[in-house]
């Protein structure tokens, strides 16, 4: 993490993780399609964005805020195809997620969820929360991604332990797939 490292995101599912510009710059760099300025733009801009947020003063922004702020700003720079891209992409996870689900071994079914996800992530294979984040995410989007609307709760936990595998961490313990209810 770089920045100031006191601001805090507050995430859509709830949870709070430190501000990170390099994080929020390399969200940029993928809808600025890695030309060769991107990288150094993208920096700046993050840069930016990280002194605004603490000449402000303020302890916690919400990601959505702080998107905000990235939109406006590729928008005032004339970067309007990359702004276009970023706020496409955003709103079409947000309609995705509302129709993926997971199904329980009982039948019943739960919205999806990345938060919890990373929660079982955590709790399960003794990991850290940002390591669990990068492991959910990578789900997430390859859920998304997919045609699949709903995901046997057992299935998500065999493609997980199979993830944290193919990380190297091997020593990770994994869970079974009825072993934890969270």
């Amino acid at each position: 993490m770089n920045g100031s490292g006191t601001i805090r995101v507050a995430k859509r599912d709830g949870t709070f993780e430190p501000f990170d510009r390099d994080k929020l710059a390399s969200v940029m760099r993928k809808v600025m399609r890695d030309g060769p300025r991107a990288f150094s733009e993208s920096q700046e801009i993050a840069f930016a964005i990280d002194i605004y947020l603490q000449r402000r003063g303020w302890a916690t922004v919400s990601s959505a805020a702080v998107l905000e702020m990235v939109l406006r700003t590729f928008r005032r720079i004339g970067m309007d195809l990359p702004a276009a891209m970023m706020e496409t992409h955003h709103t079409w996870r947000i309609r995705r997620r509302r129709h993926v689900k997971v199904r329980y071994a009982d039948g019943r079914t739960a919205l999806w969820d990345k938060g919890w996800l990373g929660k079982l992530i955590c709790s399960s294979w003794h990991l850290g929360r940002a390591v669990a984040r990068i492991i959910a995410g990578e789900m997430e989007s390859g859920l998304l991604d997919s045609d699949v609307d709903v995901i046997d709760r057992d299935k998500l936990i065999e493609q997980v332990n199979a993830m944290v595998a193919a990380y190297g961490l091997a020593d990770a313990v994994p869970v079974e797939p009825h072993s934890l209810e969270i």
